[in-house]
């Protein structure tokens, strides 16, 4: 017992910058660059401004705090509070065709605790994406059951990729490193069912800074179970042992950034809604269509997209993003999805809220009982009863390696300007990416800069 935990300690404790191959630190790049973005952005949501409020300001080092610029605060409070941003507006990264959030859990744990010790680029992206191969590991054990059972894979696996992307910063030995996993499984923790809630934000929250917390305590001697990983931790979240068991075989060998890959959110709403969404961005585009003539509207998406993503019509701010009929409802009236279009009672705007009565929402029965993503289909009836049509399945096109440097630049400048903030965001996009691949200490954040 405890091969896998020793396995991933070896790995993490031993990963070199020159072992990771280029192609993976290009896409290791582009995903934290994109991660600072929405850090950035979710300075301005209802949970910083009600986290920030139970956060103790205070101490002598001043750290990169969401919506507050530099200030005073516990390096904990810091990275929760940043991990809790990087999720408030679901435009961070996840998994290609799985779920799971891996760059908002660990690139607010990499980027506070690389500036506490001032470590070098290389190696803050070092640890940065051994935690996120971790987290891909744990996760993919865990699927689909830990889903369908109704945990949120995110701050479940993703508290083990924050415990040994800190473990790594913090130099842990290997010893250390499997206690850091031994806590951090004991603290795991997070609920589907509050998808849509703000609980779900500060999921990411909790199992960045939980995560550093188990490491910090593994640093100071505490230890746990070292087989709690393959054993009682996979049995209570309904993983399978033999999945952890290949899956950390590879570790090193075969990266998760290649395979399942990563997706880069083209759009800041839950990715079970994009395929809904996309199929009404193409039938908006189309000659006749008029969104005041609209008699009704018809959705059906795969079973595991209804199982995320079941209401009707929200009831917050958040819950828009969360919500497929209201995003197909914006996305055919606005003929885009930005945002712009997600704000304080946009649900009660006479126009939107017209189109969610005359939408059915349901399980597509072709889709029951199929794993994966699958496919959403839009119909759009009119007055004069024409019909539009549109099936919308997951693309390669929204994978991190498709998405070209100019896109990549204009959705950060879009989280950067979106929070008021004073710079040049093209030009600090560029220094995070050359940063992360240089032997420079980390960059010291100087008049509101943010690395």
């Amino acid at each position: 017992m405890g091969d896998i935990e020793r396995r991933i300690a070896t790995f993490v404790c031993g990963l070199s910058v020159h072992d990771i191959p280029l192609q993976v630190r290009k896409l290791g790049q582009i995903c934290f660059a994109d991660t600072v973005g929405t850090v950035i952005s979710g300075g301005q949501s209802l949970q910083q401004r009600i986290g920030a409020s139970v956060t103790e300001e205070g101490g002598f080092r001043k750290r990169y705090v969401a919506g507050l610029g530099m200030t005073r605060m516990s390096l904990y409070d810091c990275v929760w509070l940043n991990a809790s941003c990087a999720h408030a507006q679901e435009y961070n990264d996840l998994f290609y065709c799985q779920p799971g959030h891996p760059s908002a859990v660990l690139v607010p744990v990499a980027m506070a605790l690389g500036m506490e010790r001032a470590v070098r680029g290389e190696e803050m992206i070092t640890a940065y994406i051994a935690g996120f191969e971790v987290i891909a590991c744990v996760n993919q054990a865990l699927l689909p059951k830990a889903h369908r059972m109704g945990f949120h894979t995110t701050s479940v696996a993703g508290i083990i990729g924050a415990a040994v992307c800190a473990g790594r910063l913090l130099e842990l030995d290997h010893d250390q490193m499997q206690n850091a996993v031994a806590l951090a499984c004991s603290f795991a923790s997070g609920l589907r069912e509050s998808f849509g809630t703000m609980a779900n934000s500060f999921h990411v929250g909790m199992a960045a800074a939980s995560g550093l917390r188990a490491a910090q305590l593994a640093a100071h001697g505490a230890g746990g179970c070292r087989d709690i990983l393959s054993g009682g931790f996979c049995r209570c979240f309904g993983g399978s042992e033999d999945q952890l068991e290949r899956l950390s075989s590879g570790l090193g060998r075969q990266w998760a950034f290649i395979e399942p890959g990563v997706i880069i959110k083209d759009y800041p709403c839950c990715f079970s809604a994009y395929q809904a969404v996309e199929a009404a961005l193409d039938i908006a585009s189309r000659d006749g269509f008029v969104p005041e003539r609209i008699e009704s509207v018809y959705i059906t998406t795969s079973e595991n997209h209804y199982m995320s993503l079941p209401r009707k019509w929200p009831e917050s701010l958040y819950g828009q993003r969360f919500c497929v009929p209201f995003c197909t409802a914006s996305a055919l009236v606005r003929g885009q999805l930005s945002s712009s279009c997600f704000y304080e009672g946009a649900q009660n705007e006479r126009t939107l809220r017209s189109i969610g009565e005359k939408t059915t929402y349901a399980v597509d029965p072709e889709q029951r009982g199929m794993s994966g993503f699958g496919y959403s289909t839009v119909t759009v009836v009119m007055d004069d009863k024409t019909r539009f049509t549109k099936i919308a399945r997951p693309g390669k096109r929204h994978r991190a390696e498709e998405h070209s440097t100019d896109a990549l630049k204009k959705k950060f400048s879009d989280c950067y300007t979106a929070c008021s903030a004073a710079g040049n965001p093209a030009l600090l996009y560029d220094e995070i990416m050359e940063f992360l691949v240089s032997d420079k200490p980390t960059l010291y954040c100087e008049k509101e800069r943010h690395i």
